[in-house]
């Protein structure tokens, strides 16, 4: 029998996402960490550390934390303002941890040395999709973002995610194949998002918010809406949200 978790107390935004994520394993009937694993594709150890309260998890373990409970995405949609007020409180935090110099800086200082080279964001610059573009533009981009990551391979890869892509090496460089004109599954291509982006979420979001234009786009030209009708909400307002 597995060992209860430990409470979570206090009111800070961490704890406030620790204790719904708790909750909606509750209301999925409590399943083990390992069984959860199974299905959000992250190890049991990253979802349970998202659920003590004790660092700011990334969005995609929330969400996938939150699609294991519940496929329906209700849970997601419930958790993702929590998880932004967590994410804005651990940016703070860190800022204020960074204001004052390191001890090692300050060692660097009194004796006289240069100080350390600070390596600047690698996010400025990074290619970015076009909500509007086709299937084929959007793989182009993406295989343009590995390149501007440094082009790393299928190890380089897994390293930068901790282990955590569950896909084949095959399947790797099927998403990135210059003759794909099809979209990659979505699934699929979150986590080379987020190892090419180093953890940049609104990179990810933005991404993302273009895979599901296109997508949508495909599918309504594919089936048109019955009466000739464009269905509600498919170009112009995703033209809006991608931005």
């Amino acid at each position: 029998m597995a060992r209860p978790e430990r409470p979570v107390e206090g009111d800070h935004p961490l704890v406030s996402l620790a204790r719904e994520l708790r909750r909606a394993r509750e209301r999925a009937r409590t399943p083990g960490y390992r069984e959860l694993a199974e299905t959000a594709r992250f190890s049991r150890e990253t979802l349970a550390a998202a659920a003590r309260g004790k660092e700011c998890p990334t969005w995609e373990v929330v969400r996938a934390f939150a699609d294991a409970c519940d496929p329906t995405g209700i849970e997601a949609s419930r958790l993702r303002p929590l998880w932004q007020k967590a994410r804005v409180a651990g940016d703070s935090a860190g800022r204020r941890r960074s204001s004052s110099p390191p001890r090692r800086n300050r060692r660097v200082a009194a004796a006289g040395l240069p100080p350390p080279v600070t390596r600047p964001s690698p996010v400025p610059g990074a290619p970015r999709p076009d909500p509007d573009g086709t299937a084929a533009e959007y793989v182009y981009q993406l295989r343009a973002l590995r390149a501007w990551a440094g082009n790393p391979g299928y190890k380089e890869t897994v390293r930068r995610l901790r282990h955590n892509l569950h896909m084949s090496r095959a399947t790797f460089y099927g998403i990135l194949s210059p003759s794909r004109a099809t979209l990659p599954r979505l699934e699929m291509v979150q986590p080379l998002l987020v190892a090419y982006l180093r953890g940049d979420l609104d990179a990810v979001d933005e991404w993302d918010s273009a895979w599901r234009a296109i997508s949508l786009r495909e599918f309504t030209s594919a089936n048109p809406r019955p009466g000739g009708q464009p269905a509600a909400g498919t170009h112009a307002p995703l033209r809006a949200v991608a931005r």
